[in-house]
């Protein structure tokens, strides 16, 4: 139970409690702990000691409001998603529970990308959104892509695969997913290991609900090329599975392979034409 790092249950009593109270167990939890421990609460909760207001979000930038005990500050961030807002909001709090003030480090999130390949935005200077993620089930692609959803204006591109010599159940869970958020999407390699893509692809096409929304590509660069053909202003490309992976695997072999960089030498070859 989470709550035994709170309570001093499991051993000692932390030195302060960081709740977020945007979930209702947190409003349970952080009532049971302020009666043992010193308790810092955030969230979009008016109620919470920080916390954001006037959130702003859109598919290259987060902004809002931040409201803590000390005064106030515009948040400007390059994390995208309502999710990435709770994600700062807990890391001011915790630094604001252990005596920082927020003013002091804010200059510091305003220059933080994130974390490399976890929605990592490519930006070559094209109008259009590109983010390499590792989203690589079908649960993490659902969150990836109902978030990117929600804050592009124009449609929502996916080029993606499933890892061979895994659990093949999840490949048309995955498939699926996907169907259920993207416009269109680019099936392709990912790792195939010692599977044949013709194998993994069946196994895919298990979740087909819109065939017409879909290319089955093999080659993994040649797919991100033809989504970055297609893609328009205002439309966001999430290149998902490999993330920060500098390789790709095959039966035999071991490759280099970059979603990031080829996706960057893409852009730069396209731009000259």
């Amino acid at each position: 139970m989470k709550s035994r790092l709170f309570l001093g249950t499991s051993g000692t009593l932390p030195k302060v409690a960081v709740i977020n109270i945007d979930d209702p167990y947190g409003v349970k939890l952080a009532a049971e702990a302020k009666t043992k421990v010193r308790t810092v609460t955030y969230g979009e909760n008016p109620e919470a000691t920080v916390r954001a207001e006037a959130v702003n979000l859109d598919f290259r930038s987060t902004t809002f409001r931040l409201v803590w005990p000390g005064g106030t500050a515009q948040v400007e961030s390059a994390l995208i998603g309502r999710y990435n807002v709770s994600n700062l909001l807990a890391a001011i709090a915790t630094a604001w529970g252990l005596g920082r003030n927020p003013a002091d480090f804010l200059s510091r999130l305003r220059g933080f990308k994130g974390v490399p390949g976890r929605m990592e935005r490519i930006d070559e200077g094209q109008a259009f959104n590109v983010l390499v993620d590792y989203a690589h089930t079908d649960d993490a692609l659902r969150n990836a892509l109902g978030m990117l959803r929600t804050i592009t204006p124009g449609r929502l591109l996916v080029v993606f695969g499933c890892g061979g010599n895994r659990d093949r159940t999840k490949r048309p869970l995955m498939m699926k997913a996907v169907q259920g958020f993207a416009d269109f999407a680019f099936v392709t390699a990912d790792n195939p290991r010692n599977e044949t893509l013709s194998q993994i692809f069946d196994d895919m096409k298990g979740g087909v609900s819109a065939p017409e929304k879909i290319a089955w590509i093999e080659d993994r660069r040649r797919a991100i090329s033809l989504a970055l053909d297609i893609a328009k202003p205002g439309d966001s490309l999430l290149i998902a599975g490999k993330g920060h992976e500098s390789y790709q695997e095959f039966a035999d072999t071991v490759i280099p392979f970059d979603d990031r960089q080829v996706t960057r030498e893409l852009i730069g070859i396209k731009a000259l034409k």
